[in-house]
């Protein structure tokens, strides 16, 4: 439980109204809508975990609408509860002004268009409104913390992907052309440079930094992609996020096929393999070194999925397949999709040369 006490100066500013705000976070097993066990992992004994849903003062939505009066002037008093996660802050309709910290009231008083509340850390803020509607309270890093009229969130579309290599890229690329929102992340500055001369959107560093944690926006993002030659940082990847985008929406691609179990990732560690069971990271990007590209077809009564994977002088991989509903689906070893008539199938497909062309070629 967490309640908070007020102890009143007797010489406090008075204001049109105060507000106590308490945030926190909360980590939810998508498979039970359970909270999680706690202490499951070594990392949450030594810094604390951060949940997957975030709270105002205990609840997913902050209830009752609020309103006030354009140019009215409010004392808020927020506190950062969380055992593990940074809370990091905007306001946008109203203008905020931090008056007192943890020690206190402050000698100069200074405006800031962002906050940043470590763990266990308050502030006192003067917000005046700027004029009438929405006033939004919202982290900068993650989801919307709350809105104080109202709350919105876009559906998670996105893709976060781990890597920004040439796989990621052309994975990357074919999605956001598709309308589906993408985020290559990666620790290579000369991957990420490429990627955003791509027009590829990027976040430079190790997605699962506390780096990540303050400054990786995934508003709208609802399934990753492990797509990084190093196996390590998917696995990490794939246990970091899989209980904040549910486990089903998880997916890494082995970078070559195991022999010995001993050095295998345990399956629920490195989420669904990505396109079947004889895909790697080292063959999809020899493929597509040798010309192989990533198309999409459209699906119909006539030309069903059977005669797309039946199409003779070419080899063919599914990779994704998208509903009449615009709603995406994944092959991987564990699930295939059933595409039909009204579907689109995203799959990479190497053109084989036919006896003649290769004859002509050799005189």
């Amino acid at each position: 439980l967490v309640g908070t006490l007020i102890v009143h100066d007797r010489e406090d500013p008075v204001f049109d109204a105060e507000r106590m705000i308490v945030l926190d976070d909360v980590l939810i097993d998508p498979a039970t809508d359970q909270i999680a066990p706690f202490l499951r992992f070594h990392p949450e004994l030594v810094h604390g975990r951060s949940g997957n849903v975030l709270l105002t003062d205990g609840q997913v939505s902050p209830g009752p609408e609020r309103t006030a009066r354009p140019g009215q002037i409010e004392r808020w008093r927020i506190v950062n509860t969380a055992n593990a996660r940074t809370m990091s802050l905007s306001l946008s309709g109203a203008t905020m002004r931090v008056i007192a910290t943890d020690g206190g009231r402050i000698a100069e008083p200074f405006e800031t268009g962002r906050l940043e509340l470590p763990v266990g850390q308050r502030y006192e803020l003067e917000v005046r409104y700027c004029a009438a509607g929405t006033v939004a309270l919202q982290s900068v890093t993650a989801r919307p913390l709350a809105r104080l009229l109202k709350v919105a969130e876009p559906g998670p579309r996105g893709f976060l992907i781990i890597g920004a290599n040439p796989v990621a890229r052309a994975i990357g690329q074919t999605l956001s052309q598709n309308n589906f929102p993408v985020i290559l992340t990666d620790s290579s500055w000369e991957s990420i440079r490429t990627a955003r001369m791509e027009g590829l959107p990027t976040f430079y560093g190790n997605p699962v930094s506390s780096h990540a944690d303050q400054y990786l926006d995934l508003v709208g993002y609802g399934k990753l992609l492990g797509l990084s030659p190093r196996r390590e940082l998917n696995t990490m990847a794939t246990m970091r996020y899989r209980l904040e985008f549910g486990e089903p929406n998880v997916y890494s691609l082995p970078w070559q096929s195991e022999k010995e179990e001993k050095h295998d990732v345990a399956a629920h560690h490195r989420g669904a393999t990505l396109f079947g069971p004889d895909m790697t990271y080292a063959r999809l990007a020899s493929l597509l070194s040798q010309g192989a590209d990533i198309r999409k077809t459209r699906i119909t009564e006539e030309f069903d999925f059977k005669a797309y994977l039946a199409v003779e002088n070419r080899q063919v991989w599914p990779l994704f397949a998208v509903d009449s509903k615009d709603r995406i689906h994944v092959f991987t070893s564990e699930s295939q999709p059933e595409p039909r008539a009204g579907w689109s199938v995203i799959g990479l497909i190497k053109e084989e040369q036919s006896a003649e062309e290769n004859g002509d070629q050799a005189s």
